[in-house]
C-alpha cells in the first residue's frame, strides 16, 4: 500500500505545516510525502477543485481522500466541503 498527501500549497508552505507540531495546528512530522499541486492539476482531474465560476469558491480546492487499487481502479471517494486549515477538524 502507498499512501500520499496533495494539497495546492508550495512545498515552502509543506515545510512550515511540517515543522508546525499538530498540538500548535500544523501537520507535524509526517511519514508520508507530501505532494505541492501548485497549478492545481491534480486537484482539478480528481474533481476536487470548484470550478463553477457562480460559486463563490470558484478556484478553491476541497478536501478530499481517494483510495485507489493497485490497478489504478478508484475505490472510495470522500470530497468535504469544509476548506479550512485546522488540520484537527479537517483531516480523517
Amino acid at each position: 500500500m502507498k499512501v500520499a498527501a496533495a494539497s495546492v500549497d508550495s512545498k515552502f508552505s509543506h515545510l512550515a505545516w511540517i515543522q508546525t507540531p499538530r498540538s500548535k495546528g500544523g501537520l507535524g512530522k509526517m511519514a508520508i510525502p507530501v505532494i505541492a499541486d501548485i497549478t492545481k492539476a491534480m486537484a482539478r482531474s480528481f474533481g476536487a477543485l470548484v470550478e463553477d465560476p457562480a460559486d463563490p469558491e470558484a478556484g478553491v480546492a476541497l478536501r478530499a481522500t481517494y483510495i485507489i487499487d493497485p490497478a489504478g481502479v478508484v475505490r472510495s471517494v470522500q470530497v468535504r466541503s469544509c476548506v479550512c486549515m485546522c488540520v484537527s477538524v479537517c483531516v480523517w
